[in-house]
């Protein structure tokens, strides 16, 4: 190559920019125009940089559009020069990382069997060509790239030269085996066309290679098998209406720009869908509309972390479209991160989902999921409130008997004092409290009290006997075990003068 060629090999055309030392630089861009300028001589690259701050225009030079960029700024014109590199192909780069020549095997001292088979290309199921200029297939390599990479499965080549999606149908042609194929951080042209290899795939990452969802439902009809999909850092706005590709059950879209709940709506369309990733969007609300929202049944895990929601009704919408949820993300959400208290923020969650068994990466127990929808059915405001889904399902799991007096009331009633002994052994401790008091918290105080652990004593409340009509007490004072920690004092009949005994086990 001189220093005024450039192999351009057609329009799109990825290249790398080399070093004085011929190596290569992290400068990588898209040739989208290669001829003359006005008002010049010879010819130019017209390249949009994969780092826009390199860019000086938008593929325009006085008033005179040559090219057009998916981010404005972000493209110069530069002469054809030798430290523009178009790539290797991938055969190259394939027996440059994993092949071994017969003389290195010959001359190396501690080399066995087992090394020698790892030697063989044929067998190695998993490659990794990330940043080795990848442009894909050479045309005299295909039966070469057919018998080294037979059984090859899992293919990266991530921050690579690849120009276009037809690039990529080539090579996975010749890929027998393959089933997962990383091209993210790549700036990929797709067309509305057929591409009859794609079928292949199960998983296919398309991360930073600013594609659009218009895009890849051009491409769904290529990919009847595949499974799994991310799309993250691509800058998505706005999806088509059409669901895609019948078999995805994984797509990660985090890291984009996606504002409006009602886009995420269209993905929940898809009924195989099983895992869905939006974390780091700008979704600040989810509408409450119970008549128009068809629940998603088959969505177990939903990860919405780094977004903006900040109200409760939100997340009464979100467990009304997606009931069956098993794992939920809202780290770093505002509903999250700005409550007074975070442990009743996560048991508000909690309590909403009925399957929930993670919640920001740690698991939901047993005993956690009672607290939190004892929690929930004590606090809410209304049993009324329609948006209070699991209030009635609830209150009968418990027991619960909500009082059907007026608020003000209520409000009496549960703040009723009792004045109670403790007592363990020959220790007694006097204690004030309210009729309303779970025995659970109750539990804790006697923790502190006593300095025993939680685990490792019983509760009795032994209740004086209440005069009969003649004024008379006949019965002897009656113990009742508080064996249920969701249950408050009240529910027991505690009254103040009784005595709670505290027993080890």
């Amino acid at each position: 190559m001189d220093n005024n060629h450039v192999d351009i090999r057609g329009i799109p055309q990825r290249i790398q920019l080399l070093t004085s030392k011929g190596e290569l630089s992290n400068l990588r861009g898209t040739v989208k125009y290669f001829g003359p300028v006005d008002s010049t001589d010879g010819l130019w690259c017209g390249i949009e940089w994969d780092d826009s701050s390199r860019g000086k225009h938008s593929g325009d030079k006085d008033g005179k559009q040559y090219f057009k960029t998916k981010i404005p700024f972000s493209a110069t014109f530069v002469r054809p020069s030798k430290k523009i590199h178009t790539g290797q192909s991938f055969l190259n780069a394939f027996k440059q990382k994993y092949a071994y020549s017969d003389d290195k095997l010959e001359f190396a001292p501690n080399i066995d069997r087992i090394s020698k088979k790892l030697s063989q290309t044929s067998q190695l199921k998993v490659a990794g060509l990330e940043h080795m200029a990848v442009f894909g297939i050479g045309d005299s390599d295909k039966d070469q790239v057919r018998r080294e990479a037979q059984s090859l499965r899992q293919l990266s080549l991530a921050h690579s030269l690849i120009s276009s999606m037809e690039d990529v149908d080539k090579l996975v042609e010749y890929l027998p085996s393959i089933q997962e194929l990383d091209i993210s951080s790549n700036r990929v042209a797709i067309w509305n066309r057929p591409y009859p290899h794609l079928h292949k795939l199960k998983i296919l990452k398309l991360n930073n290679t600013l594609t659009d969802y218009s895009e890849v439902v051009a491409l769904s009809d290529s990919l009847g098998s595949l499974e799994e999909l991310e799309l993250g850092y691509n800058g998505i706005e706005l999806l088509k209406d059409a669901p895609i590709i019948a078999t995805l059950h994984t797509l990660i879209m985090s890291h984009n720009n996606i504002s409006e709940w009602n886009e995420v709506e269209k993905l929940l369309r898809m009924s195989s869908l099983q895992t869905l990733n939006i974390d780091s969007n700008k979704i600040a609300r989810i509408p409450y509309k119970p008549r128009s929202v068809s629940p998603n049944n088959s969505i177990k895990t939903l990860k919405l972390s780094r977004n903006e929601i900040k109200d409760w009704i939100s997340v009464d919408a979100l467990a009304l479209q997606v009931p069956q949820l098993e794992s939920l993300s809202l780290t770093d959400c505002p509903i999250m991160s700005t409550q007074t208290d975070v442990g009743k923020a996560r048991q508000k969650v909690i309590a909403r989902f009925e399957k929930l068994h993670l919640l920001n990466l740690s698991e939901v127990s047993i005993e956690e999921r009672k607290d939190a929808e004892y929690f929930y059915i004590k606090n809410i405001p209304t049993e009324e409130d329609p948006k209070q889904a699991r209030y009635k399902e609830l209150c009968e799991k418990y027991d619960y008997q909500p009082s059907s007096q007026p608020s003000k009331t209520l409000t009496h009633l549960q703040m009723k004092k009792l004045n109670i002994e403790l007592r363990m052994d020959s220790k007694t401790y006097p204690l004030t409290t309210i009729s309303s008091i779970p025995v659970k918290k109750l539990r804790v105080i006697v923790e502190r009290i006593f300095g025993i652990s939680h685990t490792k004593f019983k509760l009795t409340a032994t209740m004086i006997p209440q005069p009969n009509m003649m004024g008379q007490v006949e019965d002897e004072r009656t113990d009742v075990d508080l064996d249920d920690d969701y249950k408050d004092l009240r529910w027991f009949s505690v009254e103040s003068g009784d005595q709670i005994v505290v027993t080890l086990k």
